[in-house]
C-alpha cells in the first residue's frame, strides 16, 4: 500500500514500505527528496506534481488524503498557475470577501495598483486552494503557497513580497467585525518563509525584513525619489530610509544630470 498525503507544510507525502519497483517508479517524477530518518518521499505541493506522481504510481494500490484527491480533480475552471496569464482574469465585483477586502484598502487609501495587486493574489490564493473560504485555513494552507511560488513557479522576491503583504492583509487583527479570521501571527508567514527558503537551497539568512529590504533597495536602485519609498516603508524620518542607500554603496539619490549623454 502507497500512502499519499499533505502532512508536510508546503509538501506532498509519500510513504511505502520498501520496494524496489516502487521506488525506480517515484524517482521518474522530478524534484523527488528521500528523507532517510522518517523513510518518506516529499515533493512540491502543486497539481502537476500530484499529477506526475499518480501516473507514475499507475496500477499500484494507492492511499491518498480526500484533501489531495479534491486537489487533483478539480475541472476546467481551475485558475491557471501561469502568471501572465493569472493577471489577466478579472476580479470579483460582487463577492462578499472581496468588497470587504476592497473597502478597507480605500478607507486606508492605497492606491489602485495596490488594490489590484491585493485582490488578485487573495484570489489566486483561493483558487490554488480549491476554492476553500480563507476562514478555514490557517498557517498550512498559508505555507503551502507561498512554498508554491518560490519552489514551483521561482517567482521573483519582489513578487514573493507582493504575494505575502496581501495574505498579511488578509489575515491580520482588524476592529470592524467583518473579520475572516484572527490572530494568524507574524511567526507563521516567518515559518513559512523559512520553510520557503529551505526547500529552494538557500544557505543565506532570509527572513520576512528580507523581503522589504530588498523591495526598498530596488526602488532606490530604479532611482525612485526617497521621500517615496519613505512613505511605502512607514519611516517616520528620512534618515532611516537614507540607510538603504548605503547598501548600494552611493552617497545618495542617483541623479542624472540633464547634460549626461
Amino acid at each position: 500500500m502507497i500512502k499519499i498525503s499533505s502532512d508536510i507544510p508546503g509538501r506532498i507525502k509519500v510513504a511505502f514500505s520498501y520496494n524496489p519497483e516502487y521506488v525506480a517508479k517515484i524517482k521518474m517524477v522530478k524534484a523527488h527528496r528521500w528523507h532517510p530518518e522518517e523513510k518518506y518521499w516529499s515533493f512540491p505541493y502543486s497539481k502537476p506534481v500530484l499529477k506526475d506522481i499518480l501516473s507514475a504510481l499507475a496500477g499500484e494500490e494507492v492511499d491518498m488524503d480526500p484533501s489531495l484527491q479534491a486537489f487533483v480533480s478539480l475541472n476546467q475552471k481551475e485558475k491557471s498557475t501561469d502568471l501572465r496569464t493569472w493577471r489577466k482574469e478579472p476580479l470579483p465585483t460582487h463577492n462578499p470577501l472581496f468588497n470587504r477586502v476592497r473597502d478597507l484598502i480605500r478607507l486606508k487609501h492605497y492606491s489602485i495598483r495596490t488594490e489590484k495587486s491585493y485582490l488578485s493574489w487573495i484570489l489566486r490564493y483561493i483558487a490554488f486552494h480549491n476554492e476553500r473560504d480563507p476562514k478555514e485555513m490557517a498557517n498550512a494552507e498559508i505555507e503551502a503557497f507561498l512554498s508554491h511560488l518560490a519552489v514551483d513557479l521561482r517567482v521573483s522576491a519582489a513578487t514573493q513580497n507582493q504575494a505575502f503583504n496581501a495574505l498579511l492583509f488578509l489575515y491580520k487583527d482588524p476592529r470592524t467585525g467583518e473579520v475572516r479570521r484572527h490572530h494568524i501571527h507574524e511567526n507563521s508567514l516567518q515559518k513559512a518563509v523559512k520553510t520557503a527558503v529551505r526547500l529552494v537551497g538557500i544557505t543565506k539568512p532570509v527572513n520576512v525584513h528580507t523581503f522589504r529590504h530588498s523591495f526598498a533597495t530596488h526602488l532606490l536602485e530604479a532611482n525612485y525619489d526617497i521621500r517615496t519609498v519613505q512613505e511605502l516603508l512607514g519611516h517616520n524620518d528620512v534618515s532611516t530610509t537614507m540607510i538603504y542607500t548605503h547598501v548600494l554603496n552611493k552617497p545618495g539619490i542617483s541623479i542624472k544630470s540633464p547634460l549626461d549623454v
